[in-house]
């Protein structure tokens, strides 16, 4: 699976662990920054990732932040994007399941790589779930015409 990771300074490290653990799996990682040592604002780099996941069918994105949750939010302005904070392996595994996440945030200064991969192999492990689902994922995708 193509991979678009992107995170601010704060964020990092951890996004370098996640890039390594990804392509350990096979997947093929896309790096949209930020570098080591530089300041940077995770608005930026949510809509960097964003906007290549949304150009991108079946692509996945991972973002990082010291919280997960402005990045995220900057992440789901773009349109076709439906980022979750991934908090734990069950927000992971049903954001992907009943939202159809295709982009999963984290927090660096509040979860450890170890709780991450657990949420990042949940979400892996999950498939897009039809139904009732994916009628609320027609609604929400519908939200992106709201002026």
């Amino acid at each position: 699976m193509e991979v678009h990771c992107g995170s601010d300074h704060r964020g990092y490290e951890l996004k370098r662990q996640i890039v390594e653990y990804l392509e350990s799996l096979g997947h093929t990682c896309i790096d949209h920054g930020c570098s080591a040592g530089e300041q940077a604002h995770y608005p930026e780099y949510g809509a960097s990732v964003g906007r290549a996941v949304a150009s991108a069918p079946g692509a996945m994105g991972v973002v990082v932040c010291g919280s997960g949750a402005g990045i995220a939010i900057a992440a789901n302005k773009i349109r076709g994007v439906r980022c979750t904070v991934a908090w734990c392996e069950h927000a992971a595994e049903y954001g992907r399941r009943h939202n159809h996440a295709n982009v999963l945030a984290f927090g660096a200064d509040l979860q450890t790589f170890t709780q991450v991969k657990r949420c990042i192999d949940a979400y892996l492990n999950a498939g897009e779930e039809g139904g009732r689902h994916e009628q609320r994922v027609a609604m929400i995708n519908a939200l992106d015409e709201d002026p």
